[in-house]
């Protein structure tokens, strides 16, 4: 059953909470005060059948025993009592939870996977929200609801930054850098190990709060992904940008996550061509990530690609320069209008250009500053003007407040997006933190390179949402296949097999024959034509060559012979069992790719392209996209990102090769896996690509199934 708003809505502003397992000192004790000191107007119940009064007040026996139901249960109590509480909790009436308890669901067996089926029956078909357990509370700084375990102190002005992630540490921390740079947040949600309420199901919720522009999620893995779909599409409709913190680019850190929540996590491509499809704006830090929310939470959305720049210091321009092109942030040269608008307010000291130098009399003349920073926001060319400026440290440093409200006081009137930015990082004082919280419009971004990283990242969400992959209905010949691939133990298809498949979906393979005898090889090798190759056919090794079981250049019937001995020489000195010989052409000339797709446990079925043969391990040259966005125009759009695309397109003057065909074999790889889920890798290498209107051949292929239950 889906949570309902309502039931979510009282986690940050319930009118009744009980806490249960109430005691003097503790997060009893924490919780409380921060409940108290920033001023949440409900009423909080005290809830522990060992003590009779905690601080003057009455304590209740049970949750049933209390006067007003409560709207919000914080469960304080040890792991084993858990369940129980939730299980009354629902039965009184209450409509969320937050468990704090970290000894349910980390594990997939034993007494911790005990509790969280407990818990999981207890909130099944009820409309009842819960962070946890393994979290540190949550909330809203509106209502002055705060269920933390740590001291927090809320700004209770209407913010736009909402910040959700399964570790209430890495929350915490982001909480307060941004409290710090007097970046205001409506929301803090720490989730834990997502046994009820997921990330997702926040996402949805804060999309449909109008107070809201920006949603930072820090991920160690997605539980729910059509949930996680469906959030992020929502958010997107709704203009409120979502910037992902994920964690798994190692498998140390994806083990590390699944010990400490219980979580599959997948690759971090794979997850970066999701966040791609949704217009998710990936930070690769938590550092980018809260640049990110001072950008998004108060610069509006660009008109255009087009940015500006106002600087004092030929050396930084320099500098940004440098950063953009590192980027991929291009200053457009100005228009000749604009050129003579400025070169008439700066006659000498500055350098009319983009980024524009306005030096010394930029900084002496603020009527001048002023006309600069507005002619670039008039200008149509521009969707974003970034400035250079720094908070206020004290009252003392009028220039610099001065002229922060004078970018805020034309970013009002303006739809370009405008933000402040320093050369470095620097410590915010509680004065330029108040002064930070006054800049409705503005973004006020910290170093050269964060900021121009930070406008890099939010143009690549606006691209146009990708579109759907038409689902195609696997063949009987193809369904046959893979029933006699999964038979086996280890669930690996031959080569045959393989090409079989791809052949069943469209992908072109070179003709070939499976030889079981000296006979049947020269019948085979007389129908292919020579030069021929010859390759073992067995499931048991993926890279044959690296075992003499490949000959290549097969000229005649002699060396066909000869050949056909020394591969069953080689099974044998290996201890390889041979299923026979594939005799198949020998191809020369043309451009070899790798071509594949693999399951990912968040993902789903992600596609692969890029530089093939020995290639693929000496070059990084593989890009990513999801199976299920993989039309035509988003294939094409991929291969482009690779290295190898400039050799197909007649590189220096070279023939050009059939970017066609190799765009449709991946169109097709999409198709096949998403019509085969129980594919759990693929790989063709290499790809051939032929000359401009001759196709693309697969040469090679390796493919083994998943059973797909495991990742449910």
């Amino acid at each position: 059953m889906a949570v309902s708003s309502d039931s979510i809505r009282t986690l940050f502003d319930p009118k009744h909470i009980a806490l249960v397992g109430a005691q003097e000192g503790g997060f009893t004790e924490v919780i409380r005060r921060n409940l108290s000191s920033n001023g949440f107007r409900g009423t909080t119940q005290f809830v522990n059948p060992s003590r009779d009064e905690v601080w003057g007040e009455r304590v209740y026996a049970s949750l049933s025993a209390l006067p007003q139901p409560p709207e919000h249960v914080a469960v304080l109590v040890s792991a084993k009592h858990v369940p129980t509480v939730i299980e009354e909790a629902i039965a009184v009436g209450a409509k969320s939870a937050t468990v704090y308890a970290s000894e349910i669901g980390g594990a997939s067996e034993g007494p911790e996977a005990e509790l969280a089926a407990q818990i999981g029956a207890a909130i099944a078909g009820a409309d009842f929200a819960m962070t946890g357990p393994n979290c540190l509370g949550n909330f809203a700084a509106q209502t002055g609801f705060a269920n933390l375990t740590a001291k927090i102190e809320l700004v209770p002005d209407p913010a736009p930054i909402a910040v959700v992630g399964q570790s209430g540490g890495v929350i915490l921390f982001a909480a307060r850098a941004l409290h710090k740079r007097g970046a205001p947040i409506a929301y803090a949600v720490t989730t834990g190990n997502e046994l009820g309420s997921t990330t997702a199901d926040f996402i949805e919720y804060f999309a449909d709060d109008e107070g809201v522009r920006v949603i930072m999620v820090f991920l160690e893995a997605i539980r729910d992904r059509e949930a996680f779909i469906r959030a992020c599409v929502a958010a997107r409709r709704t203009g409120t940008s979502v910037v992902a913190v994920k964690i798994g680019g190692t498998d140390e850190v994806r083990e590390s996550a699944k010990a400490h929540t219980g979580a599959l996590v997948g690759s971090i491509e794979a997850f970066d061509a999701l966040c791609e499809d949704l217009g998710v704006i990936r930070a690769h830090t938590l550092e980018e990530g809260i640049e990110l929310l001072n950008l998004l939470g108060h610069a509006k959305r660009p008109r255009n690609d087009g940015v500006a720049a106002v600087v004092y210091s030929g050396g930084l321009r320099s500098l940004i320069l440098e950063a953009a092109e590192e980027h991929g942030v291009e200053f457009a040269a100005l228009r000749d209008e604009t050129v003579s608008e400025l070169e008439a307010l700066l006659p000498m000291g500055g350098h009319v250009g983009n980024p524009l130098d306005i030096g010394f009399l930029g900084l002496t003349r603020p009527e001048v500053f002023s006309r600069c920073v507005q002619i670039l926001t008039e200008a149509p060319e521009f969707g974003t003007v970034l400035v250079q400026e720094n908070l206020p440290d004290n009252a003392r440093t009028p220039r610099s407040g001065g002229y922060l409200r004078r970018i805020e006081d034309i970013a009002r009137k303006t739809d370009t997006s405008i933000s402040a930015f320093s050369l470095l990082k620097e410590s915010v004082t509680g004065y330029g933190a108040q002064f930070r919280r006054e800049l409705r419009d503005v973004g006020v971004l910290q170093g050269v390179d964060d900021a121009i990283a930070a406008l890099a990242r939010e143009r690549a969400s606006r691209q146009p949402s990708a579109g759907q992959l038409a689902m195609t209905a696997p063949t009987k010949a193809a369904v046959a296949t893979i029933d006699q691939v999964s038979s086996r133990p280890d669930a690996v298809a031959s080569e045959p097999e393989g090409k079989a498949l791809l052949k069943e979906f469209g992908i072109t393979v070179p003709p070939e024959f499976v030889a079981h005898s000296e006979s049947e090889l020269l019948a085979a090798a007389g129908a292919v034509g020579y030069p021929v190759v010859l390759k073992a056919v067995t499931a048991e090794v993926t890279h044959k060559s690296d075992l003499g079981l490949v000959e290549l250049g097969i000229a005649d019937e002699r060396a066909l012979v000869d050949a056909y001995a020394r591969i069953a020489q080689a099974s044998s000195r290996s201890h390889v069992a041979l299923e026979g010989v594939l005799v198949t052409p020998m191809f020369s000339g043309g451009v070899e790719l790798i071509l594949g797709a693999k399951y990912d446990v968040e993902v789903g079925h992600v596609v692969m392209v890029g530089s093939g043969g020995l290639l693929t391990e000496l070059h990084d040259d593989i890009v990513i996209g999801r199976a299920e966005s993989m039309t035509t125009d988003r294939a094409e759009a991929l291969l482009r990102r690779t290295k190898i695309v400039r050799v197909l397109e007649g590189y220096r003057g070279g023939p050009a090769y059939d970017v066609a065909a190799v765009t449709a074999a991946m169109t097709r790889m999409a198709e096949m896996v998403t019509a085969l889920p129980q594919v759990q890798v693929i790989e063709v290498n290499p790809l051939l690509a032929l000359r401009a209107g001759r196709g693309a051949v697969a040469l090679d292929v390796v493919l083994s199934l998943g059973d797909r239950t495991e990742r449910s």
